[in-house]
């Protein structure tokens, strides 16, 4: 492999730009509203701002460990106190993380990304291992090729989604990482949004899939943490938004937003001559970046980070109680809470 760092520059459309662009005109104008709530309440009534703040950072921890493996529901039910504490561990893990300065993002251009990652995935799997009775491997990227997939009734490997090659991850963290810390920000860019660099990161982070466990609930982590971090530069109230709870309610086109940044990657896969592995035909980075497709999995997680935005906004304004909230139901009624996305024409 050459030391030749591939610069990432990843692209949107000229055909999807303008629908994309007013979805953030959306999360702009939705953020503003929010900030203000969160402003006023922290003035007036400073315990229940912090009620709120701790309650949304419960609901992402909860949700974003739920959404690789099971929901609470099904983990009371499960009456197996291994799997019960195993869920609540990564609750308590992730919770921490939200609220701890080992996260924040600044501290990449400290520490460099690849140390940065490697922090933050030591807490996120903290005492895991114990708890699963397993030996997997933590704050280390990956020494082996990973694909997920499922086998037919023939026998054939059916791919959804394959990793890039091990020895490529830390190259891909590098271009990542500079691409990161930029000092020349142009916020009139699209690319250079604070919410589409989050998403871009979050989203490339679990694409890469540098570690044994803990991908998605520290993707989840990272889009948290550089939006945050992207407000807080500038002043700006913040508290978590329970991003996750969204994603929950529409899991299945989570993932399938995920495969379709995916598909063209994929392609190569599935057109491989017969007897070939995936080592054998996986692209290296250079041709990974370039054929990766952001478009469908920015415009799913903006919408996602519409509706949570919106859903914190109507908890503050009507002093709800963060259970209903939770539930997502009005009271007395059998009607949504007025946040769910409405497409834009």
């Amino acid at each position: 492999m050459t030391n030749t760092v591939y610069k990432w520059n990843p692209t949107i459309s000229e055909d999807r730009k303008e629908y994309i662009m007013k979805l953030l005109q959306r999360v702009d104008r939705d953020m503003s509203i929010l900030q203000n709530a969160l402003g006023t309440i922290q003035e007036e009534e400073p315990e229940n701002f912090e009620k709120i703040v701790k309650d949304c950072a419960y609901s992402e921890a909860k949700n974003s460990s739920a959404i690789e493996w099971y929901t609470m529901p099904e983990v009371f039910h499960s009456h197996e106190t291994s799997k019960y504490d195993y869920i609540r561990q990564a609750i308590s893990n992730i919770e921490w993380l939200l609220s701890h300065k080992i996260s924040d993002l600044s501290l990449v251009k400290e520490k460099g990304l690849q140390q940065y990652l490697s922090d933050i995935h030591k807490e996120m799997e903290y005492r895991m291992n114990e708890l699963e009775q397993t030996n997997k491997t933590v704050g280390m990227f990956r020494t082996w090729f990973v694909s997920v997939g499922s086998t037919d009734f023939m026998g054939n490997y059916n791919p959804k989604y394959i990793a890039p090659k091990p020895t490529e991850i830390s190259q891909m963290s590098l271009s990542i990482e500079q691409y990161l810390l930029e000092s020349e920000i142009d916020r009139n860019e699209l690319l250079w949004h604070p919410v589409i660099q989050a998403i871009l990161f979050s989203t490339e982070f679990v694409q890469m899939h540098p570690f044994d466990d803990g991908n998605g609930r520290t993707s989840r982590l990272l889009l948290q943490k550089h939006i945050e971090s992207m407000y807080k530069q500038e002043g700006k109230k913040w508290c978590v938004i329970p991003i996750s709870e969204k994603i929950m309610e529409l899991r299945s086109w989570y993932y399938f937003a995920l495969e379709e940044t995916e598909e063209k990657v994929m392609d190569i896969f599935h057109n491989r001559d017969e007897g070939l592995t995936i080592k054998d035909v996986y692209p290296d980075y250079t041709k990974y970046f370039e054929l990766t497709d952001f478009e469908p999995v920015i415009i799913y997680m903006l919408k996602r980070i519409i509706e949570a935005i919106q859903q914190v906004g109507y908890v503050i304004e009507t002093h709800t109680d963060w259970y209903v909230f939770n539930l997502g139901w009005l009271p007395g009624t059998k009607e949504r809470f007025p946040g769910e996305f409405e497409d834009i024409d």
